[in-house]
């Protein structure tokens, strides 16, 4: 007899489980295709998409210098002053203070918020720079419509609503009694509150240090403090001595030393110059800043 063994046949179930295994394999083959064809598809979407948008940034943007020479071609010296604010707000927006959307519309705010002067008469504006004080009442509210009328062309070129607010508040108050729509505190955006520092400094007519003695006379009343500091902090370091350095509010730390003491609006005295923060002397200036706004600059020894 050999010793050979007989081949013994497949179970019965084998083969239908063998089958099933092939078909979930080619439909898997099928699905990794398809899923590689759809990859391929979406980056070529997303790569479009990247285009468009590369396509309206320039397109924006050329809108922008477009409406900056148009404002200089009207009136060279409002085009000078549409420049300055321009680049100091370009600065200011470096700072860690404003969203990458909120930096976008800070700057295209400072270049188009003048933009609805384009159209008065000429020596109407001529007059409103050289001495504003003698504009009758009607020529005042006339210009007061500007940054209307700014709002207005700025909706051409952006669709957004966050560049025509900040221009249209450019002019608001912090402690209320702007214009156009009297608004007041942080009801403001905060982009324009920014703005409206910068525009006061460059259009205001006044002598370097007057204008910003003035700035900080009206910080709390006209501008919001926060803003007033961030201007300092971003414009003026240069001007500090080497071993002061400016801060906001919320970049007390303790250890830090003052290099200018600290007063209430009532002209009580916070916090003496040269003494060490600690963090209860830090929630004291604080809650003070809460109750009624701190509206010097902060300025700390390094």
């Amino acid at each position: 007899m050999s010793d050979t063994p007989t081949a013994q046949p497949d179970p019965p179930e084998r083969a239908p489980l063998e089958s099933q295994v092939e078909q979930l394999q080619a439909r898997l083959a099928r699905a990794e295709a398809d899923l590689k064809t759809r990859a391929e598809a979406v980056d070529l979407a997303a790569a479009e998409v990247r285009k468009l948008q590369d396509a309206l940034k320039a397109n924006f943007d050329q809108s922008v210098r477009l409406c900056y020479q148009l404002i200089n071609a009207f009136d060279p010296l409002l085009g000078g002053q549409t420049r300055a604010v321009a680049d100091i707000c370009t600065k200011i927006a470096k700072s860690k203070y404003f969203t990458e959307r909120e930096k976008q519309t800070f700057i295209a705010a400072a270049w188009l918020h003048d933009l609805g002067l384009i159209g008065y008469d000429r020596a109407l504006l001529h007059q409103m720079h050289i001495a504003p004080g003698t504009l009758s009442t009607a020529e005042q509210e006339a210009l007061r419509l500007h940054p209307v009328r700014a709002q207005e062309l700025a909706s051409y070129i952006d669709g957004t609503r966050g560049i025509g607010e900040t221009i249209r508040a450019h002019h608001e108050r912090f402690g209320g009694q702007g214009y156009p729509d009297g608004f007041a505190g942080e009801t403001i955006p905060w982009t324009a509150r920014c703005l409206a520092v910068v525009v006061f400094f460059v259009e205001s007519g006044l002598p370097k240090q007057q204008a910003l003695d003035a700035i900080l006379k009206q910080s709390g009343t006209g501008f919001d403090p926060e803003a007033v500091r961030l201007f300092f902090k971003m414009t003026q370091s240069d001007s500090l001595p080497h071993q002061v350095r400016e801060i906001m509010a919320d970049e007390l730390t303790p250890g830090m030393r003052l290099a200018k003491g600290i007063y209430s609006n009532a002209g009580l005295l916070l916090v003496p110059e040269g003494q060490a923060l600690t963090a209860a002397t830090i929630d004291k200036i604080k809650n003070h800043n809460m109750l009624s706004s701190v509206t010097e600059r902060l300025l700390v020894f390094t």
